[in-house]
């Protein structure tokens, strides 16, 4: 079913270009959405497949023959980072989608473009406050075509999609979870779900909860758009972006504050059908207004004239670190090499500074190999004894 239009969507933006620093196999979860929506668009997409040689260089796309009207490095799992970047003569932006992990090595890795879109309402004020002048509060987006109206039938009471082990930041939910046990008709959460579960989930389930990791409470990741967009009510845990971005609880989500009210609220809602569509209809009015992928385009698409990256007027040797520093912590150690003679040829704490980042990445790639020849060695000494 089709979620209804609204002007907020109709920037024309067709007929433009936009070159994504990944290749087409890593289009995933939220750099997928971002894809469909600009193609939907008329947004023409190139990739790293299209002008292979981009990767390692922005000459290349010269030679590909591609003029792009922005450059856009969008998350990927892979490690990518072109020399040019910092005198690129087209605009530029990333993606700084997850926060989690090393918040202000990636503020100091975003300076590298014109722009820095941040999916996290805190990291607004955090990457201004490291330096750069051009950071928007992207945030996370749903996908409008999995709309479906608040009032349709649902056979699951809550539904919960994410990771609840005892081992990793994730105790809160796990006690949340538990503590609705018996008192609500909810899913296997427990268990693994792939991505593409999450929609068809959400669609049957009167509440979706979400409870962020222990350790970055106020998440609700792209889980609150998927939840809103297919009819249900948002329940997550106090406090939470989302009032950062515009939605209040009562009228647009419900909230709790932990395993100890998790239950209360839920059933107030559950028992009260007219308040939980009444809530779960504005929220998913407010997705559509202001939250989906199409709208996130058209952001994307404004202000393509800035050139604000301040790494545009930063010494070769800083560029250089800032580059070796994200190579080495991809693990790229021999590319990362590559950037010691600029920052050796000025007098200064940087040559000191890129050695300890290079010496530290070689201590984790030793690690990871001692660990994973543990492990190994480990499995093969049970295989043995369970042959004996």
């Amino acid at each position: 079913m089709k979620a209804p239009d609204t002007p907020a969507s109709r920037l024309d933006i067709s007929g433009a270009t936009v070159f994504l620093l990944c290749p087409r196999a890593e289009l995933t979860r939220e750099r997928l959405g971002y894809v469909r929506a600009f193609a939907r668009r008329g947004v023409a997409l190139k990739f790293l497949d299209d002008a292979p040689g981009a990767a390692h260089d922005l000459a290349a796309l010269g030679d590909a023959g591609i003029r792009p009207d922005l450059i856009l490095h969008p998350d990927p799992g892979m490690a990518v980072l072109p020399a040019g970047l910092e005198r690129s003569p087209f605009p530029t932006a990333c993606f700084q989608i997850d926060s989690f992990v090393a918040w202000r090595r990636r503020a100091r890795w975003a300076q590298l473009y014109d722009r820095a879109f941040v999916f996290h309402a805190s990291d607004v004020a955090r990457y201004r406050a490291a330096g750069h002048p051009s950071v928007v509060g992207l945030f996370h987006a749903a996908e409008a075509d999995d709309y479906q109206p608040p009032d349709t039938a649902r056979d699951l009471e809550v539904a919960m999609v994410g990771r609840t082990g005892s081992d990793g930041p994730y105790l809160r939910r796990l006690a949340c979870m538990s503590a609705l046990e018996g008192h609500v008709r909810a899913n296997e959460w427990r268990r693994p779900h792939r991505t593409d579960e999450a929609a068809a989930l959400y669609a049957r389930a009167k509440i979706v909860l979400n409870v962020g990791r222990d350790d970055w409470p106020t998440d609700v990741g792209v889980r609150y758009g998927e939840a809103m967009i297919a009819g249900a009510l948002f329940a997550t845990a106090l406090p939470t972006e989302l009032t950062d971005m515009g939605f209040v609880e009562g009228r647009d989500f419900a909230g709790f504050h932990g395993p100890e009210d998790v239950t209360r609220v839920c059933r107030r809602y559950l028992d009260d059908d007219e308040a939980r569509v009444r809530v779960a209809r504005t929220g998913q009015a407010g997705v559509i207004a202001e939250h989906t992928y199409d709208r996130r385009v058209a952001t994307i698409m404004e202000g393509l004239d800035a050139r604000t990256a301040p790494a545009r007027g930063w010494p070769r040797a800083r560029v250089a670190l800032t580059r070796l520093d994200y190579l080495s912590a991809r693990g790229l150690i021999r590319e990362a090499l590559t950037e010691l003679p600029a920052i050796a040829a000025r007098p200064g704490p940087a040559l000191p500074r890129a050695l300890a980042l290079l010496g530290r990445a070689a201590g984790r790639r030793l690690w990871t190999r001692v660990g994973a020849r543990t492990a190994s060695a480990v499995k093969m000494g049970a295989r043995r004894h369970s042959e004996r």
